[in-house]
């Protein structure tokens, strides 16, 4: 990605960030975190519009299913591919955190009871 839709994807995930986060956070303190079930893409190309500058430019239409407390609820998200690749960015930085946590709590684990073995009846 080139300078210049980095920065753009920046700043269109920017605006949108704080009301992603806003919701999230209220959601897990309610203990009612959403649950994604499923979710299904559809690349296009825009070939008609009033602005002739989008004519022939890329998105990515991302639909998701997600469990609200028992209730489906069908979310649509139409991104720039810019956007798109910002959000995968994300997703993938988000995936390498909780796979460290993840490696982390095993290490731990495995080294107390490595000591547990050691410290074994005598």
């Amino acid at each position: 990605m080139d300078e210049g839709a980095a920065r753009e994807a920046g700043r269109a995930w920017g605006a949108v960030a704080p009301r992603v986060n806003a919701a999230l956070a209220g959601a897990a303190a309610a203990g009612t975190a959403p649950a994604l079930v499923d979710a299904t893409w559809r690349f296009g190309v825009t070939v008609s519009s009033d602005d002739l500058a989008k004519i022939g430019t890329t998105y990515v239409q991302l639909a998701l299913t997600v469990d609200r407390g028992g209730r489906l609820v069908r979310e649509v998200v139409e991104l720039s591919l810019p956007q798109f690749y910002a959000m995968l960015a994300s997703l993938e930085r988000a995936k390498s955190y909780v796979d460290y946590l993840s490696g982390t709590a095993e290490v731990a684990a495995a080294a107390a009871a490595a000591a547990a073995g050691a410290a074994g009846p005598a």
